[in-house]
């Protein structure tokens, strides 16, 4: 049964607390509405509820100057964020979200190297299915 996607305030929230992270430096103006018009965009999907999704929200260009800019195998650059309290590393170029019973359960960093493997994707992310292009999935459903 497909149901349109729940997105509570609480989860509102602790994505809003998770990209708040990023200043205009880290991330341009444009990123950040693209990222957002695409959260906005989740509240549209109909999604089976018994089933589990990886969606990219957006990929985007590390700021070498910004404090979260780290090098992974002296080529690739992209942000890092440490959570010490919750031991969490979330390390990418992209950011996409993990909805599992239609909610939303984790919103990420993922390194664009990863996602071009959409086996791996369903592996590392454990999900059932990959979104990698939400506006166009939406205008299939």
């Amino acid at each position: 049964m497909n149901d349109r996607l729940r997105i509570t305030q609480h989860q509102l929230d602790r994505i809003g607390e998770r990209f708040e992270i990023f200043t205009s430096n880290d991330l341009k103006f444009a990123v950040k509405n693209h990222i957002k018009h695409n959260l906005r965009l989740l509240g549209e999907l109909k999604l089976d509820r018994y089933q589990s999704f990886g969606i990219k929200l957006c990929q985007f260009i590390p700021n070498k100057n910004s404090k979260h800019y780290v090098v992974v195998n002296n080529d690739r650059p992209y942000y890092s964020i440490v959570d010490d309290e919750i031991i969490h590393d979330s390390t990418g170029d992209q950011f996409w979200v993990v909805v599992r019973h239609n909610k939303i359960t984790t919103f990420m960093l993922r390194k664009s190297i990863q996602t071009n493997n959409m086996e791996q994707n369903l592996e590392k992310l454990r999900v059932d299915e990959i979104i990698v292009d939400l506006p166009k999935f939406i205008k299939l459903q």
